[in-house]
């Protein structure tokens, strides 16, 4: 999920608004706004969520190492090696992960790594040829999540085949924001609201004591101007995630193909242009907003009632 929704801001009848810029995490630009009485409490609310997004960040990134952290890139090398002790943080998003594996009907599968770096390839550099069929194919052969082994008593993750690898980017940034709420709300805060991509938290109600307007991108223009709104919501309480196919895609042939893969065809979802979701749970939002739009519709809205979400599709495909 990338920048789908723009966010429409009131001011602060009481307090003052403070918007910090959060550079660098989940490979997007984010920005934190809340209410507060003071600078050094807009600062504390900003460093609880700065700190979640560093740790996190680093945890879940499958690309490379950090310093000071065991994270998926290591997790990955270390596949077909035997179990591997991580920290309780890597741990619990692994099972959830797993579980969401599950929920979804096997959708969004966190082990679909050596797939999605097939189509990395591709989307990071337009020159690069399409993954063939029969590479997708034996990639696939390696992604099964049953062959990922939990120890809750030892803290460790195993990885039972080298081909294996663990991709969190259909998790991760709801995931986290489900986090900085429960921080946030903790230390107080009353009125809030997350940009991270596609991905909107609000905590509250808006500064002037209405409901939050959260813009819906048009995908068939998905700029900054006037007319790349389709839809505005007036929310309270909620988080607003966004997953469509304008974002993250190249065109070949007149083909166009972006990085929400379908592990049943192992090519990119064609169902609708995008899906948002509205849900109180920050993360079930994040994980419904992919998997619905890869499901057939009544399939998506049965699973999008048990978590009480309200569910908008813009349809039309890939062109």
């Amino acid at each position: 999920m990338f920048v789908l929704l723009i966010i429409l801001l009131a001011g602060c009848s009481r307090q003052k608004a403070y918007t910090t810029d959060l550079f660098d995490y989940f490979d997007t630009y984010s920005s934190l706004t809340v209410c507060a009485g003071s600078p050094e409490e807009a600062e504390r609310y900003a460093g609880l969520t700065r700190a979640l997004f560093e740790q996190y960040d680093a945890l879940l990134d499958s690309f490379e190492s950090h310093p000071g952290y065991v994270n998926l890139f290591d997790l990955n090398q270390a596949a077909g090696s035997g179990p591997v002790a991580v920290s309780r943080e890597l741990y619990d998003f692994i099972a959830y992960g797993l579980d969401v594996y599950e929920i979804t009907g096997h959708t969004v599968n966190i082990a679909l790594g050596p797939v999605l770096q097939l189509w990395q390839q591709a989307l990071n550099d337009e020159a690069h040829p399409l993954p063939d069929d029969e590479a997708l194919r034996q990639a696939a052969l390696h992604t099964d999540p049953g062959d990922v082994i939990l120890n809750e008593k030892d803290c460790t993750v195993e990885l039972r085949s080298a081909d294996m690898a663990l991709d969190a980017g259909a998790l991760a940034k709801g995931y986290v924001a489900a986090l900085v709420e429960e921080a946030l709300r903790g230390a107080g805060c009353k009125s809030a609201l997350l940009s991270a991509g596609g991905n909107i938290l609000c905590i509250g109600n808006a500064p002037e004591g209405g409901d939050w307007r959260i813009g819906i991108r048009n995908p068939d223009y998905p700029d900054h101007s006037s007319t790349s709104i389709a839809q505005v919501l007036t929310v309270q309480d909620v988080s607003v995630v966004t997953s469509g196919d304008y974002e993250r895609f190249f065109e070949k042939d007149g083909v166009r193909y972006h990085h929400l893969i379908d592990p049943e065809t192992l090519y990119p979802g064609h169902l609708y242009r995008s899906v948002t979701i509205v849900c109180r749970d920050g993360a079930a939002a994040d994980m419904l907003s992919t998997a619905l739009f890869l499901m057939p519709r009544a399939e998506g809205e049965a699973l999008a009632s048990r978590y009480d979400a309200q569910v908008i599709y813009m349809e039309g495909g890939m062109s």
